[in-house]
């Protein structure tokens, strides 16, 4: 079975979990604090169609709330988004995050992926040990499959992560602006999968939120989980044109979030400030230990959020878990082999604990 995600804290003695990505500041105490509250109220139903919730976040956003739609975390969005409109084809870069796999394959989906690190020169073969890996050119080589692409007028989904999990690349407005128009002229849903982006300290340099008033076919998702720390509570986001949203929206249930998970999404949208000390946070710390894993020889791949992808000749998977040390091994990622690891950025005692593990099976 792949594992979707990291954190199988169940099944081992874990004492330090590297293996998700979890913003290190950890939960706000003032969602702690929305959750005491919504207890008192778990007597009643949910809001009908998380009406409160969809309209604030649309005004973070700054699109109206017929754009927005709430979900049971990105995953739930993402298995809609499927089921919604059913795409015969995928069309999918690699290595990337497995839930669109596991959403396409729900709804018999063909699937065609285009795995960048063999297509072009961002695999650990063309570097040295020690090495940082640029991950620039993966949108140049996206855009180049996609202008090639024949859909052979089947229904065709394009499904991208910005940041990509699990190697951290960003795509530029500009490259995102063309797939866009690529995807139009094609007649292919574009779905843009931002869960990260809010670790890069620059959403609105990034976001393609702003591409849905002049494409019907782009969607864009957003996760709570990741920048407030919630992933207990399942909260999540897609933003499109209002045809696209009321589509998506037959697909659910009346009540897809608890009382519990509307009050904390509330609250998280008012907390800016806790954004900001994590971007500082992330960025310091994911320096230390790129910088680290550089040092000790394996070859790391240039990230902008918070998480790492690294290569290495040692098996470091079960003597880290030996060491209650849980990371991310990445080999059943589509386009990866054995000997990739993805580590979540954490506090700094916690990092350098990692780095002195590391070290020790290095020796």
């Amino acid at each position: 079975m792949v594992m979707i995600h990291g954190g199988d804290i169940y099944s081992n003695d874990v004492k330090t979990d590297f293996s998700v990505n979890i913003n290190p500041l950890g939960v706000p105490k003032e969602i702690k604090e929305a959750v005491i509250e919504a207890v008192d109220i778990i007597d009643r139903y949910p809001e009908f169609r998380n009406k409160a919730l969809n309209k604030t976040t649309a005004d973070y956003f700054g699109v109206d709330e017929k754009n927005v739609i709430s979900g049971n975390g990105v995953s739930e969005v993402i298995m809609t988004v499927f089921q919604a409109f059913r795409p015969e084809k995928l069309l999918l870069p690699a290595p990337t995050f497995y839930g669109y796999v596991h959403a396409a394959v729900a709804v018999g989906s063909q699937i065609q992926v285009v795995d960048i690190m063999k297509s072009g020169e961002l695999g650990e073969e063309h570097f040295k040990d020690g090495e940082l890996i640029d991950n620039s050119g993966w949108g140049k080589e996206v855009l180049c499959k996609l202008r090639d692409f024949d859909t052979e007028s089947a229904r065709t989904m394009f499904v991208i992560a910005n940041p990509n999990n699990p190697t951290g690349n960003l795509y530029t407005r500009e490259e995102l602006d063309e797939m866009a128009d690529i995807c139009k002229e094609k007649g292919i849903y574009l779905v843009i999968d931002e869960s990260f982006l809010s670790f890069t300290g620059k959403p609105k340099e990034y976001s393609a939120i702003n591409l849905i008033d002049k494409f019907e076919n782009v969607i864009v998702l957003r996760a709570f989980t990741k920048i407030f720390a919630v992933p207990g509570i399942r909260l999540g986001c897609a933003v499109a044109c209002e045809k696209t949203i009321s589509t998506m929206r037959e697909q659910l249930p009346e009540w897809n979030i608890s009382v519990l998970a509307q009050k904390s999404g509330l609250r998280c949208l008012e907390l800016r400030d806790y954004v900001k000390d994590s971007v500082k946070l992330v960025d310091e710390e994911r320096g230390y230990l790129t910088h680290e894993l550089l040092e000790l020889g394996f070859k790391v791949y240039d990230s902008r959020v918070n998480f790492i992808l690294f290569y290495s000749k040692a098996p470091l998977y079960k003597r880290l878990l030996d060491k209650q040390i849980l990371i991310r091994d990445c080999s059943e990622f589509t386009g990866l082999r054995e000997g990739y690891y993805r580590i979540g950025v954490k506090k700094h005692d916690e990092n350098t604990e990692l780095i002195k593990a590391l070290k020790d099976i290095i020796k």
